[in-house]
């Protein structure tokens, strides 16, 4: 014996009826919105959109958090490959152009100070 389906007007008639008794359910004085001002009363009108602007505001937060995470060490003073000066001071030193005292006060000129 094959599968049998109920028939579609059953079908039709049992989702009907489950919508139907939940909306007898949630206005059970039968005045529809009795007394609720819409779902969420007036303080949807207040949470609403903060909610709205904290969702966003947390989807910009992960995205900047994101691009920084991906996007390296580049920018930042001190990461390597960041500095072109002291790049450039450090092969001016290699190629023998600069001598030690002028390579250390180049360097810290520089870092502001610092050797």
């Amino acid at each position: 014996m094959g599968l049998t389906f109920p028939s579609p007007r059953l079908t039709g008639a049992a989702i009907f009826a489950a919508l139907w008794a939940g909306m007898a359910q949630a206005d059970p004085a039968g005045i529809p919105y009795a007394g609720h001002y819409g779902m969420m009363g007036w303080s949807g009108w207040i949470f609403g959109p903060l909610m709205m602007l904290l969702f966003f505001a947390l989807l910009v937060g992960a995205a900047v958090l994101l691009i920084r995470l991906l996007g390296g060490d580049l920018g930042r003073p001190g990461a390597p490959g960041g500095d072109r000066a002291q790049e450039i001071l450090r092969e001016r030193f290699a190629r023998g152009e600069i001598g030690r005292e002028e390579f250390e006060a180049a360097r810290a000129a520089l870092n502001g100070g610092r050797a």
